[in-house]
């Protein structure tokens, strides 16, 4: 099974459309078969951060698979293939307005969209695949103790998977501290999850991985331990299902709203400016 069979190409970056159960797959078989492999799962966030700072666009570019972990890249992916077969700047407008429409009050079960694959959900059925491989699982990042908490969490889901976490305070930065060097020296985990925040969390990985040998798969999951261990709610399915989890987000912490602002205006800004350049140089 190949699953970067279909991929969009966002700002230079290639996404993954695949289902989530064929990506869940996959991981089994590369961690089966002792591969050492890096998973981005980007949101508009990290792709605009990718498309300004060149040498985080190569640390996301030449991860081993990148997935889209947001309703505004699968959307990317939808409109793009549409506006390509446009004949006109009006037929292009057009798409953008009825596929945003679409995101949000559309059915998300009709297959007009790839599926998300988002890093708060694949986080769990890597734990489970690792359960069931006999494999070790370690947390880092999140303040006060998160990383315990979330690891306390998922291994009253997972009760056989041998699971640590972290949990000493420590300023995120590329580099792993002496103490958390240590920790994982000792514990060998063959699975480990970053929860920095970008980018930070790919710069950790790409960083550290190579001088951890156990180490078989990385992957930066963002505000996911954050939910695990209940220190925020994540939006209702209901928002999450029309691509409103940003709202639930911005009412939570209304300081993101900066960055709220950017996946939701600037991204879709970007890729139609992007559709109409290349429109117009199909036309030259």
């Amino acid at each position: 099974m190949n699953i970067h069979e279909k991929l969009i190409n966002v700002f230079g970056v290639p996404v993954v459309l695949a289902r989530k159960q064929d990506v869940v797959l996959w991981c089994k078989k590369r961690i089966t078969a002792n591969i050492k492999t890096r998973v981005v799962t980007a949101n508009p966030e990290i792709l605009l951060q990718a498309r300004s700072d060149a040498w985080y666009h190569t640390v996301v570019r030449t991860a081993d698979l990148v997935t889209p972990d947001g309703a505004g890249v699968c959307w990317a992916a939808v409109f793009w293939g549409l506006a390509d077969q446009s004949r006109d700047v009006f037929d292009i407008i057009k798409l953008f307005v009825s596929t945003l429409w679409e995101v949000v009050f559309g059915n998300k079960n009709s297959g007009y969209f790839p599926e998300r694959v988002s890093g708060s959900d694949l986080l769990w059925d890597i734990a489970k695949l690792a359960e069931q491989l006999n494999k070790k699982v370690y947390l880092i990042g999140g303040e006060n103790g998160t990383a315990q908490r979330a690891a306390m969490r998922i291994k009253g889901e997972c009760q056989n998977l041998n699971i640590q976490a972290f949990g000493l305070n420590h300023v995120a930065t590329p580099y792993s501290v002496y103490s958390l060097h240590n920790e994982i020296e000792n514990f060998q985990p063959d699975i480990i999850f970053v929860a920095y925040g970008s980018p930070k969390q790919e710069e950790w990985i790409n960083q550290n991985m190579h001088r951890y040998s156990s180490i078989g798969l990385a992957m930066g999951v963002g505000g996911a331990l954050d939910f695990i261990a209940g220190n925020t709610v994540r939006a209702p399915l209901r928002l999450q299902n029309h691509a409103l989890e940003w709202f639930w987000r911005l009412y939570q912490r209304p300081s993101r709203f900066i960055r709220v602002f950017r996946a939701i205006i600037v991204f879709p800004v970007i890729i139609l400016i992007s559709q109409l350049k290349k429109f117009y140089a199909r036309k030259i």
